[in-house]
């Protein structure tokens, strides 16, 4: 009984002792950046678009929903060894992500805070003509007009789509911006739950992942398409050989009924193929020869049908019981509602392929 009680002393001694430490990270320096610019080292590297830094054995990703809150934990082999959906109220995040640290038992282990698509701006823009060092302070000026908030409460970095065009001489880049008040008070959050944000990842990126995945055999050469659509809006991302070429929302905003569904179908095929030319046209890629629908499209088999027979290409729903070995089958909700933190978790096993490539 005696040594037991050391035992535990000494473990609780070193909780105590990583949750101190917590409080000692400077948060004044978070100041118009994402981490994985410098101004953010010390909070967190905004490492998800950086080739270089390699992320670990075992990914815990932590996606923010409107009202709930998504954890899962994947390993370099795909193995899903945790996972969980937790609603909150508004304004009872903290308590909220702080119960769900300690029933999984979390506490000190750093995490990837995948962002939503409405916690931040993804602009698509010529690359400004000026080196690589001082891309991302031109970046700023460029965007300046197309943010929603000032450009002092801006983090902004970037992620390149290769060359095209005659002589690879084309250049663009993704603009990545989330407001630096928001991020700050994130950073507090987790903070004080003892969760440390370790990398910031985006959705697109995480989508990325799943793509990869999909993308392995008869189409590694070609380019694979994701389609996603809710009640106000679409989006399509064109991938090939792991590169993001286009992110596009689709002016879509409604679900069909039945009456509708034919003129429906038709102008999301109209929109894909726009997108398809411009792949083709400007960006001299193969059109995509595989199309992704998110798992809550699996109900769409009317859209399925019809994109097949016009589009002639493979149509396949993102199923995670497909990707992920798991000790019991993914609902679909959950795979809909853990898109973005399920992807990321991906984020080691992409690592390890892409270095066996």
């Amino acid at each position: 009984m005696i040594k037991f009680n050391k035992i535990n002393n000494i473990i609780g001694q070193k909780i105590a002792n990583i949750k101190a430490s917590f409080k000692k990270i400077n948060l004044s320096k978070l100041k118009g950046s994402f981490s994985f610019l410098p101004e953010l080292s010390d909070i967190t590297r905004l490492g998800a678009l950086k080739k270089d830094i390699a992320p670990e054995d075992i990914t815990l990703s932590i996606s923010l929903l409107p009202q709930a809150i998504v954890l899962s934990e994947i390993n370099s082999k795909l193995e899903l060894l945790r996972h969980d959906y937790v609603e909150y109220e508004p304004k009872k995040l903290l308590p909220t992500l702080t119960q769900l640290v300690d029933a999984h038992q979390i506490e000190g282990r750093p995490c990837r805070l995948v962002l939503s698509p409405q916690q931040y701006q993804l602009i698509m823009t010529d690359a400004p003509n000026v080196l690589e060092h001082e891309m991302k302070l031109a970046l700023r000026w460029k965007v300046k007009e197309l943010l929603d908030y000032p450009l002092d409460n801006a983090a902004l970095d970037l992620f390149h789509v290769p060359p095209y065009g005659l002589n690879r001489q084309n250049k663009k880049v993704f603009a990545v911006a989330a407001q630096i008040t928001w991020l700050r008070e994130m950073a507090e959050i987790f903070q004080e739950a003892f969760l440390p944000i370790q990398v910031i990842d985006i959705a697109d990126l995480a989508i990325r992942n799943i793509m990869t995945f999909y993308a392995q055999g008869k189409y590694t050469e070609t380019s694979t398409a994701f389609l996603s659509l809710d009640k106000t809006s679409g989006k399509l991302i064109i991938m090939n050989n792991e590169n993001i070429y286009l992110i596009r929302q689709l002016p879509v905003n409604r679900l069909p009924g039945t009456a509708e569904e034919s003129a429906f179908s038709q102008a999301v095929l109209a929109e894909i193929q726009r997108s398809f030319n411009y792949c083709q046209d400007e960006l001299r890629i193969d059109p995509p020869k595989q199309l992704l629908f998110s798992p809550g499209m699996a109900s769409f088999k009317y859209l399925e049908e019809y994109l097949h027979n016009q589009l002639h290409i493979d149509l396949n729903v993102i199923d995670f019981n497909q990707i992920l070995l798991t000790t019991r089958p993914l609902e679909k909700e959950f795979q809909q509602n853990g898109l973005y933190a399920l992807g990321a978790s991906m984020s080691g096993w992409l690592h390890g392929h892409t270095q066996a490539e």
